[in-house]
């Protein structure tokens, strides 16, 4: 079994910063010549070899120089990179960002996503608060076209959720007003959460009388709260994986394009930041999603006082400056959990 030196770790870390500036496989030569390590190319070239058997790096052709394996990204994230810290310039560019005061909830974290974005160059991603983080505080409804309304939730915090909803009959705009100002008064100050489970408990209650107006709101809201209640992703700075050379195959760029759209993949993941207090990092085939096995995620929470409320993070290719975004993403969690608590 091979016994990784002090000299192994500084060569691969300064492989894989080469290997991320550049996307091209790293020959023992460059790090020889620009490494400042004071050693010739032969005995790199033995170290690259050994890193090689070991796993941490690949040689993609006999001629070519060589390029971190997952592995080889894991063993950096894990051994190598220790703390990450945002440079002050990159942390006054996130606080000069969140200068102009929002104007509610969800233009905060639309905005966090396009910071996490713009500094990390990959694709800034934001799950919404859990259900029940998210307080009643009024709800609409209105009509459409025969047979067809729209209803309208909005929550204190100032999160919208719209939903079209097929209704079997006409009703006049009295009636409308009526189950409107029927579920203002009945949910209002809930959470989300128990909003919903109101709505459930209550209609089925319900249907046993012959009110139809109550019946009309319990089954409107009920429907509107569940759209409500689904996890919801802002991704932010999609086009950055235009740019990377690992999507410059149409076909792996399309596997992620289309998990970003779908979401219920990527959300999954991000949520299980919850588990941590940590920074979490899934390099390629780590996250157990074969739509994103050619990216890495960088991932935390973000919390309201002491409660966990939601998760953000960024996606980009396995070839990713870790320590700048893994700083990134912390330094931006704190600052919106910050701004929460307030």
């Amino acid at each position: 079994m091979h016994k990784i030196t002090q000299r192994d770790t500084d060569i691969l870390s300064l492989l894989i910063s080469e290997y991320v500036a550049t996307a091209a496989p790293v020959g023992s030569s460059t790090i020889a010549t620009c490494g400042g390590l004071g050693i010739s190319s032969a005995t790199v070239r033995n170290v690259l070899a050994k890193l090689e058997d070991i796993g941490l790096l690949s040689h993609p052709h006999t001629s070519a120089g060589r390029m971190p394996t997952a592995a080889g990204f894991r063993f950096y994230v894990n051994t190598i990179l220790g703390r990450s810290d945002l440079s002050e310039s990159d942390q006054r560019a996130i606080e000069k960002q969140f200068n102009v005061t929002p104007n509610n909830l969800e233009e905060v974290l639309k905005r966090t996503g396009r910071i996490l974005s713009l500094i990390s160059n990959y694709t800034g991603l934001v799950v919404m608060p859990k259900p029940d983080m998210v307080t009643f505080k009024h709800m609409e409804f209105l009509p459409l076209s025969t047979g067809k309304i729209l209803g309208v939730f909005i929550s204190r915090e100032g999160i919208v959720h719209n939903r079209v909803i097929d209704v079997g009959e006409e009703l006049s705009y009295p009636d409308f007003e009526k189950i409107s100002n029927y579920c203002n008064d009945a949910f209002y100050g809930y959470s989300l959460e128990d909003a919903h489970k109101k709505a459930l408990k209550e209609y089925d209650e319900e249907r046993v009388r012959v009110d139809r107006i109550i019946s009309h709101a319990l089954l409107w809201s009920k429907e509107l709260f569940n759209e409500a209640a689904k996890d919801e992703l802002f991704v932010q700075g999609e086009a950055n994986l235009l740019y990377a050379p690992e999507f410059s195959d149409a076909r792996k760029l399309k596997q992620v394009m289309d998990a970003l759209e779908e979401k219920r993949g990527i959300v999954h993941l991000l949520n299980r930041a919850t588990e941590s207090d940590e920074v979490c990092v899934f390099i390629g085939a780590e996250s157990n999603y074969e739509a994103v096995s050619n990216c890495s995620i960088v991932t935390t929470h973000y919390k309201k006082g002491r409660e966990i409320v939601g998760t953000l993070g960024v996606i980009g290719p396995t070839r990713m400056d870790y320590s700048k975004v893994i700083g990134t993403v912390d330094f931006t969690a704190k600052l919106v959990s910050s701004m929460l608590g307030k």
